[in-house]
């Protein structure tokens, strides 16, 4: 499937006589060539390569008369966008070349006051989708003929055992559950499973509508964060994530980028999200819309504040409430970033309310 990719760029030049000259090259093909005399924004349409949003922008024209006559001379970043959602462009790397008195290096910046090349490379997938021999042998995951009114698909916070986690905690379920024992009358699936990724709930998804049918399909995402890792060495496979876990050594690659997760660090300023979230927004968009096809309604659920806003934005009928979690409790930092028994109870409140005023109108189920 080919994904188109909506880019915005604006960029603004200073100088009194002699303007800065720029190229602008969108998946190395050549969008602008020409000397910044105004103001410029472009809006360009353009597809993936190999799995790569790659924008850069070079600026040319600081020689020995600008140096003395013109310092000021200079291509500010105004704004980059990527299909409607800004992005901070200083986490791109702009790397100077062929400037008087100076050497070249490295900095992150929205000033393009050197001669240099601006390069800002997104990855769209960061984690393996597909149905994998673990999924195949459970039994739920390969029901067929089912007619239900909801379904769940995601990750461990969908398939959440407070027996398992640190306390051990009897006598409460996830979201999920709570959801299922409420509605005790009606039909009712919890496919949710830890350690997917979310291209792997997303093939879930599709094979279950091969053979079944939900009116309502509640779908929790992970955050773009979790990345699958390698060791180059063994061919071992660790799911592995930014915020969590910095520890990992320069023998494991993340298998899309080709990246060691320090290098992952290192380029992803703040572990700033937002650029990858805006790559997926097409083939998330696309997934939805394949869903709907079949008279389905279809929610997302996010646990991230940012990611949230940003799908609340892109798919305004398409989002679940927000599951507020609390980063710095015990309970998630004790169990690698998983909700406490109260704020599943929170969310599952929520997610009725939700149910009965936007998805259900019609019938009175309690």
């Amino acid at each position: 499937m080919i994904v188109k990719q909506k880019i915005t760029i604006e960029l603004e030049p200073t100088f009194k006589t002699i303007s800065p000259h720029c190229i602008i090259w969108l998946n190395d093909v050549e969008f602008i060539n020409q000397k910044l005399n105004a103001p410029i924004k472009i809006e360009e349409i353009v597809n993936l390569h190999d799995n790569i949003l790659s924008i850069k922008i070079q600026r040319l024209g600081r020689d020995k008369f600008v140096v003395t006559n013109e310092p000021e001379q200079s291509i500010k970043i105004k704004n980059i966008s990527i299909n409607d959602i800004v992005i901070n462009p200083s986490i791109g790397n702009y790397k100077t070349i062929d400037n008087l008195y100076l050497d070249d290096h490295v900095v992150n910046t929205i000033d393009l006051n050197l001669n240099g090349l601006y390069e800002l490379r997104i990855p769209c997938l960061t984690l393996k989708g597909e149905r994998d021999n673990k999924v195949k042998s459970i039994k739920k995951f390969n029901q067929t003929g089912l007619n239900a009114d909801v379904v769940f698909f995601g990750a461990s916070m969908t398939d959440w055992n407070f027996e398992r986690g640190k306390p051990p905690i009897k006598n409460k379920n996830n979201f999920a559950d709570m959801f299922i024992k409420k509605f005790k009358n009606m039909s009712i699936f919890n496919f949710g499973l830890s350690g997917l990724t979310d291209q792997e709930i997303i093939e879930n998804v599709k094979y279950f509508l091969k053979y079944n049918h939900s009116n309502v399909i509640f779908l929790q995402f992970i955050s773009v964060l979790g990345r699958q890792i390698k060791n180059t060495t063994t061919g071992e496979v660790y799911r592995w994530s930014l915020h969590l876990d910095n520890s990992k050594e320069d023998t494991f690659i993340d298998e899309f980028t080709g990246m060691t997760p320090k290098n992952i660090l290192d380029y992803f300023v703040y572990l700033d999200i937002v650029p990858l979230l805006a790559v997926q927004i097409p083939l998330i968009q696309y997934f939805l819309d394949e869903v709907e096809k079949k008279k389905i309604k279809i929610y997302l659920i996010s646990y991230f504040r940012e990611e949230y806003d940003i799908y609340k934005k892109a798919f305004p009928n398409n989002v679940a409430p927000y599951f507020d979690i609390d980063p710095n409790g015990k309970y998630c930092k004790d169990n690698l970033y998983h909700a406490s028994p109260e704020e599943h109870e929170q969310f599952f409140k929520k997610l009725v309310n939700f149910y009965q005023n936007q998805v259900d109108k019609t019938k009175k189920v309690l």
